[in-house]
């Protein structure tokens, strides 16, 4: 019976670990993965201690269709995400908003400030010293919007740094 349980508890971390790293590069290629993209430079000299997820996703239209969604989005539209949980119970946007304006500079939204802007193509938000799970932590959420033939490749890199006694373990729940 405790062989049974141990192999099960084994079994259910190695799954852990394996959800873990899948979820850090859903989607995405091998080349979006290491590409260069403009929030990589914000988390540059802070914390060893970090990680980096590169996402992506194909949209079957084209990208002039697609940016103002992205313009949109956590400024009044919502996440597009798991409302419940990313939205405060409130149902994302299912069209485009008309009194939502176009992103600024400094915007404001619940996962930091706007800090680039390279019009129809890339948004990179930033927070810096948040307090999360006991550590003081910065990350960069980049998205972007790259033409692929008539269709539309959107890459979305999240990369959190930490510091303070609680770091690591901060990371991994991130």
């Amino acid at each position: 019976m405790i062989i049974a349980i141990l192999i099960f508890i084994i079994l259910l971390l190695i799954g852990f670990f394996l959800f873990l790293h899948r979820g850090k590069e859903w989607g995405s290629t091998p080349q979006e993965r290491t590409m260069d993209m403009a929030g990589d430079a914000y988390l540059k000299g802070g914390s060893s201690t970090r990680t980096v997820m590169t996402r992506a996703v194909t949209i079957y239209t084209n990208p002039m269709d697609v940016w103002p969604w992205l313009a949109q989005l956590g400024r009044g539209a919502g996440w597009y995400s798991i409302d419940w949980l990313d939205n405060g119970r409130k149902r994302s946007a299912e069209h485009i908003i008309s009194w939502v304006p176009k992103p600024q500079l400094g915007d404001a939204s619940a996962i930091g400030y706007l800090r680039y802007i390279k019009e129809g193509k890339e948004l990179v938000w930033w927070s810096k010293r948040v307090k999360f799970a006991g550590a003081t932590s910065r990350l960069a959420t980049d998205i972007l919007l790259v033409p692929e033939g008539k269709d539309s490749r959107l890459v979305i890199r999240m990369s959190v740094d930490a510091t303070g006694f609680t770091a690591p373990a901060a990371i991994l729940l991130f």
